[in-house]
């Protein structure tokens, strides 16, 4: 072979070298961006992920948050419905005015608040019966200031905490009916 072809075939495996060295740095570049595109996947992928269960979680509060104002409001319009099945009475005392004729008063009561909620203005009737459990009418009350939750309270006429009317008859059982509350809300 002559020095010029020798030097030829020396030139174009140089050359070859050359590329496949640029080859090789080229391939291990790509390799590199496509390493790091694959971590901004992940990167992104996590990050949407995160948004998604933040979200549900946002969604499951206020979800819990709408059911808590739901219950609320319907323990408000239950006790409103029907104030005697959360105010439980007890101890009643009363008062018979009459010499000749009876005339019954409810003079005294304790009531307990079975309610998750402050009440006033309590107003009712009561209801009295003779021996036999016969109706012999209704007289109207009134509580006065608040019944917190949870809270007792004896109430009389003596001390203006209870207003009652006074039935004139026979009576000689009474049952306490409450019609009406205002409920005390939380500021």
């Amino acid at each position: 072979m002559t020095r010029t072809a020798s030097v030829c075939v020396a030139l174009l495996l140089l050359g070859a070298c050359e590329d496949k060295a640029k080859l090789a740095a080229d391939e291990q570049r790509i390799q590199e961006q496509g390493r790091k595109i694959q971590e901004h996947a992940w990167a992104a992928a996590e990050q949407e992920q995160k948004a998604r269960v933040q979200s549900t979680h946002q969604q499951a509060v206020a979800a819990a948050r709408e059911a808590q104002a739901n219950d609320v409001a319907q323990a408000k319009a239950a006790l409103r419905a029907d104030p005697t099945r959360f105010l439980k009475t007890s101890d009643l005392g009363f008062f018979d005015k009459g010499i000749i004729n009876s005339y019954r008063q409810l003079s005294k009561l304790s009531v307990l608040n079975t309610s998750k909620f402050s009440v006033t203005a309590v107003r009712g009737e009561v209801d009295w019966t003779d021996a036999q459990g016969k109706l012999i009418g209704s007289t109207v009350i009134s509580l006065t200031g608040a019944l917190p939750a949870g809270d007792m309270k004896t109430l009389s006429t003596r001390d203006g905490t209870l207003q009652s009317g006074t039935l004139q008859g026979a009576a000689t059982n009474a049952a306490v009916r409450f019609t009406s509350v205002d409920i005390v809300e939380a500021e």
